[in-house]
């Protein structure tokens, strides 16, 4: 099972990224669609790092300063997705420079170069599900969508609800999922991997039908 499960990630995670470097690279400028350029380049520092963390991590050296790098950068262009679509640009600009520095606190000072990056992936899940939850509410009450499954931001948030929902909900129960004495581990690794290919099923989704708009 192990096998067959990462290498249809892998797939779905490069046929994500393909898919929206061909929406992209259809129009003649890269200002064609906003959002798609944001979840192009959050594809793609997912990718980087996962290669990287990869050839490092056979050398014998800790992935943990890489790991920190992405989450500085996607949170960036994360929160920068939620500020143009919200159009509240000045608090999300504080919100993204508090972040970083909380970030940048925890690799340099707290944990360190080698501790964990737990943390600030943790407020970057809340942050996220938060919007998440906010545009659901904010759809909900104006109604001013008339068909959900030609809008490509419902498709990207509702990745967003589901890749990140089922993150937190294994950080909560960490403990108990990875007690060796419960036996529960051994089951539960799949769930991150089906939630990250869902996540790339609904974002591939989502781009295929924001190429006829």
């Amino acid at each position: 099972m192990e096998l067959w499960i990462n290498d249809l990630l892998l797939f779905s995670s490069w046929l994500a990224y393909i898919i929206s470097i061909g929406f992209l690279l259809k129009f003649k400028n890269w200002s064609s669609d906003k959002y798609v350029r944001a979840l192009f380049g959050l594809l793609g520092i997912s990718l980087i790092t996962d290669v990287v963390c990869f050839i490092v991590a056979n050398y014998g050296i800790h992935t943990t300063p890489f790991q920190f790098v992405y989450i500085i950068l996607s949170s960036i262009i994360t929160l920068n997705i939620y500020r143009i679509h919200f159009k509240k640009t000045k608090i999300f600009i504080l919100l993204i420079i508090i972040f970083e520095l909380f970030t940048i606190y925890t690799l340099l000072i707290h944990d360190g170069l080698i501790g964990g990056i737990n943390l600030p992936y943790l407020f970057l899940i809340i942050i996220v599900l938060a919007m998440s939850v906010a545009y659901f509410y904010r759809l909900f009450k104006k109604m001013d969508i008339p068909l959900l499954t030609d809008n490509f931001f419902f498709w990207m948030n509702s990745a967003f609800m589901v890749y990140f929902g089922t993150t937190l909900f294994l950080y909560l129960f960490e403990n108990v999922l990875t007690d060796p004495s419960m036996g529960i581990y051994l089951y539960t690794w799949p769930i991150q991997i089906v939630a990250t290919i869902i996540f790339n099923c609904i974002l591939i989704r989502g781009i295929w039908v924001t190429r006829r708009i």
